[in-house]
């Protein structure tokens, strides 16, 4: 992590923290690790340019889930970073292969993709749309609140029920097209909510 003019970094084994014995290209699954015994310590390994700021993750896959044959699938990668730079405007993710995997686009040499929108969930209509539109893009936004039934903790950390009220921001962007296919994608929080069903009617009976 780099942050203040100085990089920092914290390892884990399966949700434990400590350090591995081996560094740098050494390093592996394999390497020793020794948990922490009191307090977790964040090292610093060196130095960042002032004003930059950002987080770095290595992992590997855990042997005790994932098969020894278990590989990523970039599409699937580049279409979740896709995704999520349609939804959150401005954010621009990177998705890099350097794996050289035959049948995959970075066989020949490190495969690199962007992914940025500064349209959010308009661009995203267009990215979707399968056919020529017959209107615009209409964009709709509102905001109100709402009150739910949930456990919470009381001032002594014990759990009770109680109702709180919520924030909740609706933005939604739509167009018609001149074919018959109705594609509909739905997210709270950035996540996908696969259940439009009956969306898809009040759109239809209203349009």
């Amino acid at each position: 992590m780099d942050r203040g003019g100085k990089t920092y970094q914290m390892s884990f084994r399966r949700g434990e923290p400590g350090r591995f014995k081996d560094t740098g290209s050494k390093l592996s699954p394999t390497s020793v690790f020794e948990p922490f015994v009191e307090n977790s310590v964040l090292d610093v390994v060196g130095k960042a340019k002032r004003g930059v700021t950002g987080t770095r993750i290595r992992y590997w896959a855990d042997r005790q889930i994932f098969t020894p044959d278990a590989k990523f699938a970039y599409e699937d990668l580049a279409a979740r970073a896709r995704q999520t730079s349609f939804l959150v405007p401005g954010l621009k993710l990177t998705v890099r292969d350097e794996r050289r995997l035959p049948g995959t686009p970075g066989e020949s040499g490190p495969h690199q993709e962007v992914f940025h929108h500064d349209g959010g969930i308009s661009e995203f209509v267009d990215f979707l749309a399968a056919d020529s539109g017959v209107t615009d893009i209409w964009r709709l936004h509102g905001a109100g609140k709402f009150k739910e039934t949930v456990p919470v903790l009381d001032e002594n950390g014990h759990s009770k029920i109680a109702e709180v009220e919520r924030d909740c921001e609706v933005d939604i962007a739509l167009r018609w097209g001149i074919g018959y296919e109705t594609t509909m994608r739905s997210f709270v929080n950035i996540i996908a909510t696969p259940r439009v069903a009956r969306t898809r009617p009040a759109l239809s009976r209203h349009s």
